[in-house]
């Protein structure tokens, strides 16, 4: 049977069999397009599959980023395919990619999601940051616990380790004292974050 006349079942189970590096009548790239060729035609089941085809590199080249658009295409709501996607990334479902995560979460903010996702973008950037020290994620970091900034209690952790340590930003104690105290007038228990501010402009300590 040619593939154009599989049924989405059928083309979904050669699909799953070449994932599983079983053998199937089809060659890969025959798979690749009959499910591009459905998945441009608005079907969304198929742009998943096309996504994972991408990401498994079945029929074309391993693309990572075709991948992501597929995926999250296949989603009515695109805010929800992003933060879906960003999830994956940031626990590691789809393999842990932090830096990829954080821009999905930054995209699904701008195109209208809770600016709370700012948030979790910034996480995601201070903890590649950490890994990597890569100073652009730094700023990236910096750049959206200052967005997420008085909004969410969260944000003012982030932010004050950011000016503790000289993340994305210059060292400012005062900045981070100002914080701190923003944070205590607010209701949240800074008390840690105050006793590590203090050692640090004791000790003259930087993060190095």
């Amino acid at each position: 049977m040619p593939v154009n006349e599989l049924s989405d079942d059928e083309l979904r189970s050669a699909i799953f069999s070449r994932i599983d590096g079983d053998a199937c009548q089809y060659t890969d790239r025959q798979i690749f397009e009959e499910t591009s060729r459905r998945a441009e035609s608005g079907d969304r089941k198929m742009r998943f599959m096309l996504g994972t085809l991408h990401y498994r590199g079945i029929g074309t080249e391993t693309d990572a980023d075709a991948a992501d658009e597929a995926w999250i295409s296949s989603f009515e709501d695109a805010v929800e395919g992003l933060q879906t996607i960003a999830y994956s990334h940031y626990a590691g479902s789809l393999g842990l990619d932090l830096k990829r995560a954080g821009n999905l979460f930054c995209r699904a903010a701008d195109s209208g999601g809770d600016d709370y996702l700012l948030l979790r973008a910034a996480d995601c950037y201070l903890a590649e940051y950490m890994e990597s020290r890569d100073d652009s994620m730094g700023v990236l970091a910096f750049n959206c616990y200052r967005n997420a900034f008085p909004d969410y209690a969260d944000s003012w952790r982030g932010l004050a380790l950011c000016y503790m340590y000289g993340i994305g930003t210059e060292v400012s104690y005062p900045e981070a004292e100002h914080i701190l105290y923003a944070a205590e007038n607010d209701g949240t228990d800074v008390t840690d974050m105050k006793m590590l501010l203090n050692e640090i402009k004791h000790r003259g300590y930087y993060f190095k």
